[in-house]
């Protein structure tokens, strides 16, 4: 293929088309991510969707959370509930002996109490950053939930203990404490699950009650205030009577909750008060402010109806599911739903968009994918994990979580890490689709705008199929590329070469790859 010429400009003025490529750069939001959020490259992703767990680890103390740095492929920190964040070496799997983190001399452990969650800045590969929720003694009931913020150390595999808290509330009682802190994937700000506070249905209406931190999805900006600000986009920002944190209200005991790392989708599991177990859904283009109607109802059944609203949107879940005996037609059936994690990653390309997630008490795993807003393609998993493990079973499932590649972990409390695999390792043949630079199936300006801001603006810093991005075919990638797309669909120029036939390799020998776009 011919490379770009002054030949290719005839008709059309070159400040015209840097102008016109100028002004649909500026339209984009600066939040905009490529098509998959995650470093894959020289990962060859197995087709099929039939899964397996492996073991990555044994002699954890209770792990309830596992998590990786932006970026990070070579580490894994698992969160144990006593007050200590533990390393895995991703190369062999080892579990460093050192913790990263230990307070356990800070944390009130015991029951649903304790070092519960983490989450790293967004920018920690620049100021070492990270986030953690835990209960304490303190307060005016003797017990209360921290939000404190650490920093690495000059030794990356220690942290320094010194911390900052951020923001304490009191606990009524030990349990329904939530527990997860995660920034989101679109606006970079920190998100934080409680509890109602505990006993047994709510007595104090905290799920409801707008002057309660307790039972609620809260959003926090920890780049701006002292020592956090509250976001002007908060659906509640500058109301009386409602606390500017809250995003999401009417939660009993939400067990995890997770985003899209594509488009910014929240999906939070909500444990049950004794016969419905629910997973609660928010869309990414939601500005906030559903409430999920604990405690005047159970999933979608009344619980308390004389209990009055907060404020906020009434919405049902997304799915839900009975105890034993509530309805002895189904086997789907639990007693403590554990939230899990949106599949983006790397190597199981056929299950993207997958969302994890397991019962407590039940042992089993599900998956299943949100279209249109609905469920579909919901599956048990369980089998087919366990045949990985065999003679061991998963069991006792606190948390999921997702290491530098976006591949799944399961977090089995009484010691041990798995991790989810593909059944089948057999690599999927690759093709190119040249100019289909955002991976959606077609040509147009997002293309050559997505190459641009690649280039420029690093965003996103790497691609899935550097391929696909040389629409020109000139074996680099340069602002060239994104001007032979604007030139085709514009100017009468070429458009780029087809893929090659029969799902072949690129024909022509560079040093770019394609570890993107599957054959059908």
């Amino acid at each position: 293929m011919a490379r770009v010429g002054s030949n290719l400009f005839r008709g059309l003025r070159a400040h015209s088309v840097c102008g016109a490529i100028a002004l649909a750069c500026a339209a984009v939001p600066a939040g905009a991510r490529g098509a998959n959020p995650f470093d894959c490259s020289g990962i060859a992703p197995a087709s099929g969707a039939e899964l397996r767990a492996e073991l990555v680890a044994d002699g954890l103390e209770n792990p309830v959370d596992v998590a990786a740095p932006p970026g990070d492929t070579a580490r894994l920190f698992v969160v144990e509930q006593r007050g200590r964040i533990r390393i895995i070496d991703l190369a062999t799997d080892a579990l460093r002996p050192q913790a990263f983190l230990d307070i356990t001399a800070r944390v009130n452990y015991g029951g649903e109490k304790g070092l519960l969650g983490l989450a790293f800045h967004p920018r920690y590969a620049e100021n070492g950053l990270f986030f953690v929720n835990y209960t304490r003694t303190g307060g005016p009931t003797g017990l209360e939930t921290a939000i404190a913020r650490f920093q690495v150390s000059s030794d990356p595999e220690v942290a320094d203990p010194t911390a900052t808290v951020l923001l304490t509330y009191a606990q009524p009682f030990a349990n329904h404490n939530g527990g997860q802190v995660a920034f989101g994937p679109l606006d970079g700000y920190l998100y934080i699950s409680t509890g109602d506070g505990g006993s047994g249905g709510d007595p104090n209406n905290n799920g409801q009650n707008p002057l309660s931190y307790l039972g609620k999805l809260l959003r926090i900006d920890v780049d701006s205030g002292d020592p956090y600000a509250v976001p002007a986009t908060n659906p509640f920002a500058g109301s009386a009577g409602v606390l500017g944190e809250i995003w999401a209200l009417g939660l009993r005991n939400p067990w995890r909750f997770t985003f899209d790392p594509e488009n910014g989708d929240i999906y939070i599991a909500d444990v049950g008060q004794g016969l419905w177990e629910e997973v609660d859904y928010q869309p990414g283009t939601s500005a906030g402010g559903e409430n999920y109607e604990w405690r005047t109802r159970e999933g979608a059944h009344s619980y308390s109806a004389g209990t009055s609203y907060g404020p906020g949107t009434r919405t049902a879940p997304l799915i839900e599911y009975p105890h034993p005996d509530q309805d002895p037609s189904t086997t789907f059936e639990g007693v403590s739903v554990t939230g899990g994690v949106l599949y983006r990653g790397c190597s199981m390309t056929d299950l993207h968009g997958a969302y994890f997630y397991a019962d407590y008490g039940r042992h089993w795993v599900r998956t299943f994918r949100v279209v249109d807003g609905k469920v579909t393609d919901h599956r048990d998993r369980t089998a087919e994990l366990n045949l990985g493990i065999a003679p061991d079973l998963l069991d006792d499932i606190t948390a999921f979580g997702t290491d530098g590649r976006g591949e799944v972990y399961i977090c089995d409390f009484s010691r041990k890490l798995f991790r989810v695999v593909p059944a089948n390792t057999a690599p999927v043949i690759r093709r190119v689709v040249r100019g289909d630079a955002n991976d959606d199936g077609e040509h147009g300006i997002s293309d050559a705008l997505f190459t641009l801001r690649h280039l420029f603006r690093g965003d996103p810093p790497r691609v899935d199929c550097a391929d696909a991005l040389d629409s020109n075919d000139d074996g680099s990638l340069d602002v060239s590329d994104g001007v032979y797309i604007v030139l085709g669909l514009f100017a009468g120029g070429p458009p780029p070469p087809p893929p090659y036939p029969d799902c072949g390799e690129d024909p022509t020998a560079d040093s770019l790859d394609c570890a993107a776009s599957t054959c059908e």
